[in-house]
């Protein structure tokens, strides 16, 4: 569902690079996170106006399926208008306080998001059991004019959010795109109704909804939680960063590698470099090629600690 990785194609590399050049020696505001948080804005109030909607239409046409989607838009809205708060946040400047910035923030609002996705998938499901049971006569034509707004509303969302790249902005335009083909279904469904009196196809609509909410979710929920502990994502090539690194003239062997991820995207990293350069010009040259290589490998903030070969074997004595 949410594909959390650094930038590291060719198209982004050219967009973003002399951007990030300027941050890897500070982190500054954040200008693309607070254009994220303002769209976001804008797809949490869609949702939300059209969550009551559905909430009233699912009782006035007697549908399971509407009422499920009602819930989980309306778990949606809340997401978002979560996400958004903690896009913001994300976006401030680095300080005393955090000084690696805030963009943890945002990570923090996809792993709100995702619970809160969890949870309406299990509501979902719930209910459509329930009604399988005794399934009762629905208004499909009722069903098929919402669902044909919805699909529209969603595919509104999804082009306001068109182009952003960050964990919430991710992961909340391609649940959109989900949601436009369960809309699509409850379409298909009403149609289905329309001629026959197959009503029993409303509440396994519900069940179907709820466990694609589940299927797609939890693995986002469980990648999320792996960088929220400090874990990284399998998708950074660390080992082609080591191999460049160690390519660097001077450089003898990377003795420690520390690297970091705030947000599931951009990368921190702490090295200890070992050399056989002696004088401290020559150990300042190498640290400033090294930042630059890591620079050119999207490494967003680097720390770079130079020590000569003798140190090293002291140090491994004691």
């Amino acid at each position: 569902m949410l594909s959390i990785r650094l930038v590291d194609k060719e198209k982004n590399h050219r967009c973003h690079h002399h951007h990030d050049h300027h941050l890897s020696h500070h982190l500054g505001v954040d200008h693309d996170s607070q254009s994220i948080s303002r769209q976001m804005g804008i797809v949490g109030l869609i949702n939300l106006a059209f969550a009551g909607m559905e909430l009233f239409f699912a009782g006035r046409f007697r549908s399971t399926a509407l009422f499920s989607d009602a819930i989980h838009d309306l778990g949606d809205a809340i997401a978002i208008g979560l996400s958004w708060f903690f896009e913001k946040v994300s976006g401030l400047p680095a300080d005393d306080q955090y000084p690696l910035g805030y963009r943890r923030f945002s990570l923090l609002g996809a792993l709100i998001s995702s619970s809160v996705m969890i949870v309406g998938s299990l509501i979902a499901i719930t209910f459509g059991l329930l009604s399988l049971r005794d399934p009762w006569p629905v208004n499909s034509k009722g069903m098929l004019i919402v669902g044909v707004l919805a699909v529209f509303a969603n595919l509104v969302s999804t082009y306001v959010l068109r182009g952003k790249d960050s964990v919430n902005g991710n992961m909340l335009n391609l649940h959109l795109l989900e949601d436009v083909l369960g809309w699509i279904a409850v379409i298909l469904v009403a149609l289905i109704l329309q001629v026959t009196d197959w009503y029993f196809l409303d509440p396994l609509l519900s069940i179907g909804i709820g466990l694609t909410m589940l299927i797609k979710t939890v693995p986002t929920y469980l990648d999320i939680c792996q960088i929220f502990l400090t874990g990284l994502p399998k998708s950074i090539e660390l080992t082609r960063i080591y191999e460049a690194i160690e390519k660097v003239s001077g450089v003898s062997q990377i003795v420690t590698k520390t690297p970091i991820t705030t947000d599931g995207r951009t990368l921190i990293m702490g090295l200890k470099i070992e050399t056989a350069l002696t004088s401290v010009e020559e150990q300042y040259r190498l640290k400033k090629q090294v930042k630059e290589q890591l620079e050119s490998l999207d490494v967003r903030q680097s720390f770079i600690e130079i020590i000569p070969e003798k140190r090293q074997r002291l140090e491994g004595h004691q």
